[in-house]
């Protein structure tokens, strides 16, 4: 019965393709002939069987298609980001960190604290922080307009636990209690060091640190 039903749906397919296409197979088909037969198949009202192995197929290939181009955009995005970390790996052996704007020990300090704190699941150790703004930004309340903090950029390097030091810049702000400034917040990374870095924690060279 099964083989029977198979026949003669085989049968109406192929007496339906000859409105539609030849009744070759549909794996052999190009895609143009694939979409060209779904196109005559909307326009005829679609009939269930045939039509159904045709949109089917025409999805598979669909499919197929979507697969291919985002496999081949994984590996150009991939070599991008190879070609990204040579450069990165090239620029650690020559960099420095920038000239301070300011000096303030003691806020170089805190820097590293909030940075680190910022990033604690990282297990990240302190190396050095370098102020470079030569000014603060006062930041007032929105509404009285009093000063509540100061803003502020900076460089801090780190070093990962596989041995790894790297550069970040970044910027902060320091809150201000109306006689004296206490806590350092991280805020957000800031204009990339060096500027020709295409990353937020650029690779340096541990011994370049306090060069």
């Amino acid at each position: 019965m099964y083989r029977l039903f198979k026949i003669t749906n085989l049968l109406y397919f192929c007496v339906f393709a000859s409105l539609v296409s030849s009744c070759a197979s549909l794996s052999e088909l190009s895609d143009m002939e694939v979409e060209k037969r779904l196109e005559n198949c909307k326009t005829l009202g679609m009939p269930e069987i045939p039509c159904r192995e045709v949109a089917n197929e025409f999805g598979r290939r669909k499919q197929a298609e979507y697969k291919r181009e985002k496999e081949e955009e994984n590996k150009a995005d991939q070599k991008i980001q190879e070609e990204k970390d040579l450069k990165s790996i090239e620029m650690a052996k020559t960099i420095k960190l920038p000239p301070a704007g300011m000096v303030d020990p003691n806020l170089s300090k805190l820097m590293l604290e909030a940075y680190a704190t910022a990033f604690s699941e990282e297990k990240l150790t302190s190396l050095r922080a370098v102020i470079v703004s030569k000014s603060f930004v006062p930041i007032r309340h929105e509404i009285s307009g009093i000063i509540i903090a100061r803003g502020f950029g900076g460089v801090v390097a780190m070093k990962r636990p596989n041995g790894e030091c790297f550069v970040a810049s970044t910027y902060y702000e320091q809150d201000y209690d109306g006689q004296k400034y206490t806590n350092v917040h991280f805020k957000r990374y800031s204009t990339a060091w060096p500027p020709e870095s295409t990353k937020y924690q650029q690779l340096i060279e541990c011994s370049n640190v306090n060069k």
